[in-house]
């Protein structure tokens, strides 16, 4: 099974309604809209590759990082993938997307609604309803 690790990372809108916002993360060569994630490096902590990962594909350093319940989904080449989900906030909140490789394309700041509707992968929206439904409400 492929270990990856990702991030939702939280924040308040910085708009009028001040609700709470997550980051999605556009990946041009898929076309698809996700949270920041990726494979685990050898030797390298679930945790070590959710702060790696989410500065290479943002440029954000991120901080209060705590552990989340993972999830298994299939990739599109049949295999199995586990990801070590962790929650965390911007280190610093006037940070600007600058990503240091060019996967990610395009960041947005979207409600937890909002997000249920735009993102790719049905396990991932099955995993947001799941684990924070009770935010919705």
């Amino acid at each position: 099974m492929i270990e990856k690790a990702g991030t939702i990372i939280w924040r308040h809108s910085q708009t009028s309604n001040q609700k709470e916002e997550i980051l999605l993360v556009h990946r041009q060569r898929y076309d698809d809209w996700s949270l920041p994630k990726g494979h685990l490096e050898e030797g390298e902590t679930p945790l070590q590759a959710a702060l790696r990962e989410t500065k290479e594909e943002t440029g954000f350093d991120c901080k209060f990082l705590t552990p989340l319940p993972d999830f298994v989904y299939t990739m599109s080449s049949g295999e199995q993938a586990r990801v070590f989900m962790f929650f965390g906030v911007l280190k610093d909140s006037s940070q600007n997307f600058d990503p240091q490789d060019t996967e990610v394309d395009e960041i947005k700041w979207v409600t937890l609604a909002q997000a249920l509707t735009i993102v790719s992968y049905p396990s991932l929206r099955e995993y947001l309803t799941k684990n924070f439904l009770s935010s919705l409400l």
